[in-house]
């Protein structure tokens, strides 16, 4: 998401976990992303159905949300530049 207050810079949100927990419960690390992949996936094929609920739940305008909604973007990926390897 972008937004005036970051000066024009996405805002990415970075999930990780210990390489105990990867190793003790990759079945649960599974389940979670595909949980995401799934979410991606619901909102780019409800986008009215969530823009309504949005309008419902929140104290926001229509106009507001309209604006706002342009600005936003949800993707999920993995970039290499964030890859990070451990040698050890």
């Amino acid at each position: 998401m972008i937004w005036s207050a970051q000066s024009g810079q996405s805002s990415n949100w970075i999930l990780v976990a210990s390489e105990n927990f990867i190793e003790k419960s990759p079945e649960a690390i599974e389940r979670f992303v595909q949980a995401i992949v799934d979410a991606e996936e619901y909102v780019q094929e409800n986008d009215q159905e969530l823009y309504d609920i949005v309008l419902s739940h929140e104290k926001i305008t229509e106009d507001y949300l309209d604006y706002s909604k342009a600005k936003q973007q949800y993707v999920i990926e993995l970039p290499r530049s964030i890859i990070m390897l451990n040698f050890s």
